[in-house]
């Protein structure tokens, strides 16, 4: 009877724990629209157009948070909203290349205050020529807070998002501080 009692509370617990992860790992990934910084303001408005590509170097489970496809949405977005660029060009025939690679990205899974830090490698060349207008990376960190959200897989979302973000605002501040 005790065996049997045991038994039951062990593959309760088991259950618990398998849907606690299957919960952890869903609802993770970053929005692109959540990437999009709220305020840009820039130096210098370009007279060209720019293709963009986003990257996630590797594929450890943590940078996957962040997909290619929602990385190039929000750093297309933010240039947009930004009017850093004349405009965006999806394929060939822009006048501009810019290329942003996400190198790094350090994301605790647990904790009450999950901090992240991303390192990001940028890239703007010209159709046509082989030397970079710009080349250069950009470190940013983010703090979410336990006040955030209550749940570990919410606040490391929010915390995601919050750090790219911050590492594309100070990417198109320096865009738009080039001349060219």
């Amino acid at each position: 009877m005790k065996w049997e009692r045991c038994k039951n509370l062990l593959c309760k617990s088991a259950l618990l724990i398998l849907c606690a992860s299957i919960l952890f790992e869903c609802g993770c990934a970053a929005r692109a629209n959540k990437m999009v910084p709220a305020k840009l303001e820039v130096t210098n408005k370009h007279p060209y157009t720019v293709r963009v590509e986003g990257h996630v170097a590797g594929y450890n489970r943590k940078a996957s948070l962040i997909s290619d496809s929602a990385f190039t949405d929000a750093l297309t977005e933010s240039i947009l909203k930004s009017g850093v660029f004349k405009g965006t060009v999806r394929g060939e025939g822009a006048d501009c290349l810019l290329n942003v690679v996400i190198l790094q990205c350090d994301q605790p899974s647990i904790g009450l205050d999950l901090n992240i830090n991303v390192e990001t490698s940028w890239h703007l060349s010209k159709q046509g020529q082989a030397e970079p207008v710009w080349s250069g990376t950009i470190a940013t960190s983010y703090k979410a807070a336990l006040g955030k959200a209550f749940f570990a897989n919410e606040r490391l979302q929010k915390a995601t998002e919050g750090v790219v973000r911050t590492n594309i605002q100070q990417g198109i501040e320096k865009l738009s501080t080039l001349q060219f």
